[in-house]
């Protein structure tokens, strides 16, 4: 998968963690209890990068798209009050 990704309203969604605009991270509490003692925070990171999900909102219409890290799957979800 590239950086980008296109919102079901048309709009391109950057991918990127640190290039993106309102990308998080998603790790489960299994994943968190998983990264072993002594790591460095930047190893940390790295580590939870590889796990996570990312939940991106669309800045064009507020969509949420959930990118699967397991297969690079994406889906969206609207909230029930938005028009887009």
């Amino acid at each position: 998968m590239g950086s980008w990704i296109e919102c079901k309203c048309g709009s391109p969604i950057h991918t990127n963690l640190f290039c993106g605009r309102d990308v998080a991270l998603i790790i489960s509490e299994d994943e968190l209890d998983r990264v072993p003692e002594g790591l460095s925070a930047e190893q940390v990171l790295a580590l939870l990068v590889q796990k996570g999900d990312k939940w991106i909102k669309c800045t064009a219409c507020g969509r949420i798209a959930l990118v699967r890290r397991k297969d690079d799957e994406v889906d969206f979800y609207q909230g029930e009050d938005s028009n887009a």
